[in-house]
């Protein structure tokens, strides 16, 4: 799953910008279904190896809006690191 964030700002020289964030699996209805060893496999090939949390997620975000992140843009946060 990945998140996107596109803002424009009204300054004089309005930018915008594009970034997003991979998530790591989030134990939700989504993949309640999924077989606990294979949600192990997933996880234990992460570089950080836990499930991710819907605060996690809010954490990106948050930092994208923030208007110190105003000169980032194009992108992308891995959750959980990339192995």
């Amino acid at each position: 799953m990945l998140g996107a964030k596109s803002t424009t700002t009204a300054s004089p020289a309005a930018t915008s910008a594009c970034n997003s964030f991979g998530a790591t699996p989030i134990m939700t209805d989504m993949i309640k279904g999924v077989p606990q060893d294979k949600i192990n496999a997933v996880v234990n090939n992460l570089a950080i190896k836990r499930l991710g949390t819907n605060f996690d997620c809010a954490n990106v975000c948050d930092f994208f809006i923030s208007p110190g992140s105003d000169n980032i843009t194009g992108q992308v946060i891995y959750l959980g690191g990339v192995t």
